[in-house]
C-alpha cells in the first residue's frame, strides 16, 4: 500500500521536495542491490543531508508504522539494502561531507555517504599530504612469480610469464580483523607479503622509473584457499579473492630497512 499523503508531505517538510522520490520509475532502482536478484520496490526514497534530518525521518517512520531500510550506494551482495515490502528507503548518498581529518593518528571522520574520492581529496589537503589508496583502484592487483624450488607446493615450476591474480576491495580488512572462511573451503592458509602502494598513475613505466611511482609500502597477509586455487579449474582469483582474504597492516614502513627503498623486512610468525 502506498505511503499516506500525510507521511509523504511530512518527509518533504523534513528534507525538501528534491529529497523525496515516490514515482515508480524513480524508486525502482532502489529496490535491489548489486545482485539484482532480490527485488522489492519501495514506496518512497528519501535523501537526508544531516544527522538531524535522519533522526526526524526515522521518528516519522516509527510513529507512522512505516518500514524503513538504510541504503548507501547499493553495491552490496547480501540484500541488506533491499526493502522488505514497500516502505521507505533512507538514502545516504547526499550525506557526503568529510567532518575531520586526524593526520597524526591516520583517521578521518565523515558522513555515511562520503565517497572514496572525497576521502582521498580531504587526506591530500591536510598538512601531511596523505592519500587514500582505495580511491584510485577497484582491485588489488598482484603477480606471482614462484621462486625455483617451490614447484612441489604449487605444482608448477617457474613460468616464462608471471601468474597474475587480483584481490577485490572486499578482501581488504584491517590487521586485527577476523578472516571469514568461505563455504566449502578445505585448505585455507596464508603467507606474508610486501604490499607496494602506487601513488600515481602508472602504466608501461621503465624499471628505473618504477620507484618514483611508489608512495610507500605495507604488510599484507595473502590468505588463500588452495583447493579452490589449484585443485579445480586452476583459477587463482577463486582461491585468493574471497572476502577478508587480504588483511593489511599500516606500519610496513616502520620495519627494519633492507635497502635504499626503505621497504620493511618481513617474516611469518
Amino acid at each position: 500500500m502506498p505511503l499516506a499523503n500525510v507521511v509523504v508531505n511530512s518527509l518533504t517538510e523534513i528534507v525538501g521536495e528534491a529529497g523525496v522520490m515516490t514515482r515508480p520509475e524513480d524508486v525502482i532502482p532502489y529496490g535491489f542491490d548489486g545482485t539484482a536478484v532480490l527485488k522489492q520496490r519501495p514506496d518512497a526514497v528519501v535523501f537526508p543531508r544531516t544527522v538531524e534530518q535522519v533522526a526526524e525521518c526515522v521518528a516519522l517512520a516509527s510513529t507512522s508504522a512505516v518500514r524503513i531500510v538504510v541504503r548507501g550506494s547499493g553495491t552490496g551482495l547480501s540484500g541488506g539494502s533491499v526493502p522488505l515490502s514497500g516502505g521507505l528507503v533512507l538514502g545516504l548518498t547526499r550525506m557526503d561531507a568529510v567532518l575531520a581529518v586526524d593526520a597524526r593518528n591516520l583517521t578521518l571522520r565523515a558522513q555515511a555517504g562520503v565517497t572514496t574520492e572525497r576521502i582521498d581529496e580531504a587526506a591530500a589537503d591536510c598538512e601531511s599530504g596523505l592519500g587514500y589508496a582505495l580511491a584510485k583502484s577497484e582491485h588489488s592487483h598482484l603477480r606471482r612469480l614462484e621462486p625455483r624450488g617451490s614447484c612441489s607446493r604449487v605444482r608448477r615450476c617457474r613460468a616464462k610469464e608471471p601468474v597474475i591474480f587480483m584481490k577485490p576491495t572486499s578482501a581488504i580488512t584491517g590487521p586485527n580483523d577476523g578472516i571469514v572462511i568461505p563455504g566449502g573451503a578445505k585448505k585455507v592458509d596464508w603467507e606474508v607479503e610486501l604490499g607496494v602502494v602506487i601513488g600515481s598513475h602508472t602504466k608501461y613505466v621503465t624499471e628505473t622509473e618504477a620507484l618514483s611511482h611508489v608512495a610507500g609500502c605495507c604488510v599484507i597477509n595473502d590468505v588463500s584457499e588452495r583447493a579452490f586455487q589449484l585443485e579445480g579449474t586452476g583459477q587463482w582469483v577463486k582461491g585468493k579473492g574471497a572476502d577478508t582474504f587480504g588483511p593489511i597492516g599500516l606500519d610496513g614502513n616502520r620495519g627494519r630497512s633492507t635497502g635504499s627503498t626503505g621497504f620493511a623486512s618481513l617474516a611469518r610468525d
